[in-house]
């Protein structure tokens, strides 16, 4: 995982394996692989993915690049409207690579939770995709996800003590 300059922000065990760096290496790219170069990464080249050849340690290597916003993909605005429901309690972290979040819904009189339910689902689905591979934490945390319908709220947490927080809610109720 690169920054927009090239610079190595995050490796998965199978990276750090191949290239003999160990976790927490965060020059750039270019450090590792020469020909890849700030000039040569997505986005920058006018498109959104890009494919070199490259060569390391008597190697050749294909690199395939793309372009993601994680803030845009961990800030996924379509999981739950606020003005949908009676009440709303949503707390995440401010760090990209971070998974934990809280979410309480109060639903309204008779309302059901399907739709609620559904995106919740997605959120989880979309969150184990893009974790899965090269976060093991983010993705066991992510894998232990609490979702929950009771007395007519909706709770789903992402912590890593999910317990506390269902304790605490089902007190509430």
């Amino acid at each position: 995982l690169l920054d927009d300059s090239g610079k190595i922000i995050w490796t998965n065990i199978a990276f750090e394996k191949v290239v003999h760096k160990e976790k927490g290496y965060r020059k750039s790219i270019t450090s590792i692989f020469p020909s890849i170069t700030k000039d040569r990464l997505p986005g920058t080249v006018g498109e959104e993915e890009v494919e070199l050849n490259v060569d390391y340690a008597s190697c050749n290597f294909v690199a395939k690049m793309k372009k993601i916003s994680l803030k845009e993909m961990a800030e996924n605005s379509d999981i739950i409207s606020a003005k949908d429901y009676d009440g709303i309690y949503f707390v995440k972290s401010d760090e990209v690579m971070d998974v934990r979040e809280l979410l309480i819904i109060k639903l309204k009189d008779n309302q059901s939770s399907d739709d609620a339910i559904k995106k919740i689902e997605k959120r989880i689905k979309d969150k184990q995709t893009l974790f899965e591979g090269y976060a093991p934490e983010q993705s066991a945390m992510l894998k232990n996800y609490v979702l929950k319908q009771k007395a007519g709220f909706i709770f789903y947490c992402v912590l890593e003590e999910n317990e506390t927080a269902v304790s605490a809610f089902n007190k509430t109720l």
